[in-house]
């Protein structure tokens, strides 16, 4: 039997403290994406200021070279022959 690879697809907020943003996660007053990461709003755009909410789904953007994010995640992964995935 050959094995095929599966993608595993998993939703976390962005602003999750699972999360970690590299070089940091928001360069708080005027957006800079060549300074680092930026919240970003789908409906109302950049945070206009520290706090702001803003409108629609919440991500974070960045132009800087090198930039990353590293997720952690304390967990078993199970993969069924069914075909079905159970994370704990």
């Amino acid at each position: 039997m050959a094995w095929m690879a599966v993608p595993l697809q998993i939703w976390v907020d962005d602003t999750s403290p699972t999360i970690t943003y590299y070089p940091f996660a928001d360069t708080f007053g005027t957006p800079n994406v060549l300074a680092g990461w930026n919240p970003y709003y789908t409906d109302s755009g950049f945070a206009a200021y520290q706090g702001d909410l803003g409108v629609g789904t919440s991500l974070h953007r960045t132009s800087l070279d090198g930039a990353s994010f590293s997720v952690q995640w304390n967990g078993v992964y199970y993969f069924a022959s069914d075909g079905c995935i159970l994370l704990t």
